[in-house]
């Protein structure tokens, strides 16, 4: 799949073949874009090879991923009449599918935002260069820190939205950093007010049922939330003092504007985790 749609390398359509054919022969032919799914996609489009639509219809039939096989090579006949291209996700139906395309669809979000921080830095000055790799360590450490107690269930799904999210909201601040039209914090204070109400509430919601219960575990999620508050206000610094270091036209409180709206977002995802109303 990285070969393919060029996650953290160049696209390569040989390669991507390639290694769809091993996953046939390991028996990981399943899912919408491992093996069978990858070559339907790949022999369809004429992505490196001549176009055979036949071709790609055979590999439809090899995939188990999919409850409804006949709406799959309908999908690809409604595709090929309209002259559109075709992604073996344009026609999931089951519920492992559906999440084999989640995680694809944020994987492309991630890489689109970290393509985009890529061409951001790729225009600064040496000033900008200089002063970034201090606030790129702030933004990992906080974003490490985030992600323990961020995520309810380890290693779920929804972990690449989260993953996806970090991105572009970095690069969010990196936009307004370089150069970005400054914005009259008007609200910053009410703002404030309400990103510590909804810590307060995610603190309630990380404590214990049992108000009495002191031991280490149920102390280990507020423990967590507070080293995330830690490393957020360590980020919050870090930003500052890039913003002052490369003499950004942003002001400083435009800039903590924006950190304190993306904590408070942030912030929110816990209580929804928690079924907590937003």
């Amino acid at each position: 799949m990285s070969f393919y749609y060029g996650f953290d390398t160049p696209v390569n359509f040989r390669d991507a073949r390639l290694c769809a054919f091993v996953e046939i022969e390991e028996d990981r032919a399943g899912f919408p874009m491992q093996g069978a799914g990858m070559l339907m996609v790949i022999y369809f489009n004429g992505d490196g090879v001549a176009r055979n639509r036949a071709l790609a219809k055979q590999f439809a039939c090899q995939l188990r991923g999919y409850k409804d096989a006949d709406r799959l090579l309908d999908a690809l006949d409604a595709a090929a009449t309209e002259g559109k291209r075709f992604d073996a996700c344009d026609a999931a139906d089951d519920v492992n599918s559906f999440n084999v395309c989640d995680i694809l669809s944020e994987d492309k979000r991630r890489h689109a935002a970290k393509d985009e921080e890529r061409k951001l830095i790729s225009g600064w000055d040496a000033a900008r260069h200089d002063a970034f790799p201090a606030l790129k360590k702030a933004e990992q450490a906080y974003t490490k820190a985030r992600t323990v107690v961020d995520i309810v269930n380890p290693r779920s799904y929804s972990d690449f939205q989260y993953e996806a999210n970090f991105e572009n909201e970095f690069v969010a601040v990196l936009k307004a950093l370089d150069g970005g039209k400054d914005i009259p914090p008007t609200d910053l204070a009410e703002r404030e007010r309400e990103l510590n109400a909804v810590y307060r509430r995610a603190v309630k919601v990380l404590s214990p049922d049992d108000e009495h219960d002191t031991s280490a575990d149920a102390a280990l999620p507020r423990a967590r939330l507070r080293e995330a508050e830690r490393r957020w206000l360590e980020y919050v610094s870090a930003c500052e003092t890039f913003r002052v270091a490369t003499q950004s036209t942003l002001s400083a409180d435009a800039l903590r504007r924006l950190l304190v709206v993306q904590r408070t977002q942030a912030l929110r995802g816990i209580l929804a985790g928690h079924g907590e109303e937003q």
